[in-house]
């Protein structure tokens, strides 16, 4: 999937080459945005909702490295990631925990999408 991902962005950068790069991902399509761009992939803005910190059977799985500044927003009771798990994960990203909702940010998603658009409103030029 990350090489989906990285000819994705070919195409888009391709069409658009002056153009900045804003990438988002959900749940298993953040982690592999974080393997993405950990393998050398570049967007000017990333943005992370639902990072899992295991897998759906429980088992952990060890956090790709993402780029500082990054935005990580999960939801308060994510039980595939807390927000403070992630923050000590992700020591120089920012963590924003979504109150009162779980992984799927439900009766939230409004305000995920108005936190992950300012987010890629301030790191884009």
């Amino acid at each position: 999937e990350p090489a989906d991902l990285a000819d994705a962005v070919a195409h888009a950068r391709a069409i658009a080459p002056a153009m900045p790069l804003a990438a988002i991902g959900f749940s298993f399509g953040a982690r592999m945005l974080a393997r993405w761009l950990a393998s050398g992939g570049r967007a000017e803005a990333h943005v992370f909702l639902g990072l899992p910190l295991r897998s759906a059977t429980g088992a952990d799985e060890p956090p790709e490295r993402i780029p500082p500044g990054s935005a990580i927003l999960n939801g308060e009771h994510d039980v595939f990631g807390m927000p403070e798990e992630l923050r000590d994960a992700y020591p120089d990203a920012r963590v924003v925990g979504i109150a009162g909702t779980d992984h799927f940010f439900n009766g939230k998603r409004d305000e995920v999408g108005r936190i992950a658009m300012d987010h890629i409103a301030l790191a884009v030029p």
